[in-house]
């Protein structure tokens, strides 16, 4: 019951933390088109390392949230030792895998 425990507030936290980054990335997203102009204008470009660091969290993200979504409580409860494998390749999937 405690790896019940355990998986649901993760679950939780993955959650908040998601809605966490869609809401900066939308408030963000208002700024955006005068940024890039500003920038254009001092001619800054981002560094490309630093635009593949932020997909790859992103993408890190959205893998656990989604892998979290398939796990049953019944199977947590019987094997949550598979449970916590599951959500280890998808991190080490998501790591090793080009930005889109």
């Amino acid at each position: 019951m405690e790896a019940v425990t355990s998986l649901s507030g993760a679950y939780a936290e993955l959650i908040r933390g998601q809605s966490t980054i869609t809401g900066r990335l939308e408030a963000s997203a208002k700024r955006s088109k005068q940024q890039d102009e500003l920038l254009d204008r001092l001619k800054i470009k981002i560094p490309e390392d630093l635009i593949k660091r932020m997909t790859d969290i992103t993408h890190k993200v959205n893998g656990a949230i989604l892998t979290a979504k398939e796990i049953s409580i019944g199977e947590a409860e019987s094997n949550p030792t598979k449970i916590l494998q599951k959500f280890s390749e998808v991190f080490n999937k998501t790591s090793d895998s080009p930005s889109k």
